[in-house]
């Protein structure tokens, strides 16, 4: 799906895996959406969040408005990946939101909040942490007007450093994902960052989807990025290529 410009994943993590068969078309698996998920307590998601099951985890996916979130963090000391799995939340939950539910959100303090926490919580993250917290950030980007939901330049910094170092530990799920929310969130200046994420690119393009390889493409696109190695081209599978 393109919204101002922007690719965003419309399927479940399901479509990030390999596809078993050459049924359906890349167009299509593009553009399905599950529109079931406005009424169900987890939205249309591009990773596979249900893997916690913390306690805190387990309110928070329960949670049906921003201010459930910050609720369920209140009560407890979050830890990584609660942190997380909050931003995540709050990145579905803003994708069916109201403008006045959205203004509320941004006026209300809760990002500085959560970007707090997530700054100091970074040096714990995990792959699955820094998937869920940009992929957060980007569904948030949908409104660049809204500056009070963006990362911090500090944090986005943090987190692209963080994605670079835990590059090789990217599921061929989360890769793409990561690049891609990089791409929309216009995260270029760190060439270390990407040349690790290249590499890692390099390693598991053969067991990308036709989805994780639009975003992949698209995320390059959208940063002016070109891969000083194009291994990833030779060892993609011939049925993901476009």
């Amino acid at each position: 799906m393109v919204v101002m410009g922007v690719l965003f994943p419309t399927e479940t993590s399901a479509a990030l895996k390999p596809a078993k068969g050459a049924s359906a078309s890349l167009k299509s698996r593009l553009l399905r959406i599950n529109l079931a998920a406005s009424s169900s307590p987890d939205c249309t998601s591009t990773v596979n969040a249900k893997e916690q099951s913390s306690s805190t985890v387990r309110r928070i996916r329960l949670a049906s408005s921003w201010q459930d979130v910050a609720s369920a963090l209140s009560d407890s000391n979050a830890t990584s990946g609660d942190v997380a799995y909050a931003l995540y939340r709050v990145g579905c939950l803003f994708c069916f939101m109201s403008e006045q539910r959205r203004a509320a959100l941004e006026a209300s303090g809760m990002m500085a909040r959560l970007g707090h926490l997530a700054r100091e919580q970074l040096p714990r993250f995990t792959p699955r942490d820094v998937t869920l917290t940009l992929d957060a950030y980007a569904r948030l980007a949908a409104k660049p007007q809204m500056k009070g939901l963006r990362p911090p330049p500090a944090l986005l910094a943090g987190l692209s450093a963080r994605a670079g170092r835990l590059a090789h530990e990217l599921e061929a799920s989360q890769l793409p994902l990561v690049i891609w929310a990089l791409g929309v969130l216009g995260c270029s200046e760190a060439e270390a960052d990407m040349a690790a994420l290249d590499k890692a690119v390099a390693r598991r393009a053969a067991d990308f989807s036709g989805q994780g390889v639009s975003l992949v493409l698209w995320a390059y696109c959208a940063l002016r990025h070109h891969p000083s190695a194009h291994a990833w081209r030779r060892r993609m599978h011939p049925s993901q290529r476009m």
